[in-house]
């Protein structure tokens, strides 16, 4: 677990994987990690940020971006001749979103059997973490 101080990635271990309920790919996990680093950014920039470990056509990042914004992952203003685009939500928005998405899915798909291994799971999860998880679920069910 990540010290206090230390910036997590709540998508850390998220691979984009087309897994039940997960709704980006591989190629738009990379380019909407790069876009969070950044805050907002051109499709340049976004080839510029992943071309050493991934390379990709400028036109193929420009047709995922679009197609990207047009499902509410980012939000695009014109800027110039090019467009730029943000995040529409944070990463642990996101994170949030998904997950919510996943155990609906696994829940709808298996019923009790994945309520059954949920369970098992919190019973292996220390006391000091599930205090934690909690007060954090209190606290967004009062906000």
């Amino acid at each position: 677990m990540a010290s206090s101080g230390e910036h997590t990635d709540p998508m850390d271990g998220c691979g984009g994987d087309q897994v039940l309920g997960w709704p980006l790919g591989s190629l738009e996990m990379r380019i909407l990690r790069a876009v969070w680093k950044r805050g907002e950014a051109t499709v340049r920039d976004v080839v510029d940020d992943i071309m050493p470990d991934h390379p990709v056509a400028y036109t193929t990042v420009m047709t995922v971006m679009s197609r990207m914004a047009d499902k509410g992952v980012f939000e695009r203003r014109l800027a110039g001749k090019s467009y730029t685009y943000r995040p529409a939500r944070t990463a642990e928005e996101f994170a949030a979103a998904v997950s919510q998405r996943m155990v609906h899915s696994l829940v709808t798909e298996f019923g009790d059997l994945a309520i059954a291994q949920f369970a098992a799971a919190l019973e292996r999860i220390d006391s000091g973490r599930m205090r934690r998880l909690r007060d954090a679920r209190k606290g967004r069910e009062t906000a």
